[in-house]
């Protein structure tokens, strides 16, 4: 699935889901908090050499959305690695942000 979200640092970025269920290891401790896993969607960007890079740092919270312009997933971290292929996103399902919150979404 072909995911699309516009990041307050990244602007306008594209990736594809690569997985969507599965457990992360986040290292928080320079933040004042522990490592601890959390689970999400991965999304990946096209793989190309040119690509930029799907999310930075201040992206936390968009939005990534289908090509129909619904809520998919809410981005929460990602990885920038030595490569087009180590470049990752990950996001939490729109679904239990709307279940932790007690909200229903409106159409």
């Amino acid at each position: 699935m072909k995911l699309a979200k516009f990041g307050a640092s990244s602007n306008l970025t594209h990736g594809i889901v690569d997985g969507v269920t599965g457990a992360y290891l986040l290292d928080y401790s320079g933040y004042g908090d522990v490592p601890r896993y959390m689970e999400g969607i991965m999304l990946r960007g096209s793989g190309q050499p040119s690509a930029q890079e799907i999310s930075l740092e201040g992206d936390s919270g968009a939005i990534w959305v289908d090509k129909q312009g619904r809520a998919v997933a809410m981005l929460f971290a990602g990885e920038d690695g030595l490569g087009p292929t180590a470049e990752y996103s990950l996001a939490h399902p729109i679904e239990r942000i709307f279940n932790l919150l007690h909200v229903e979404p409106i159409f």
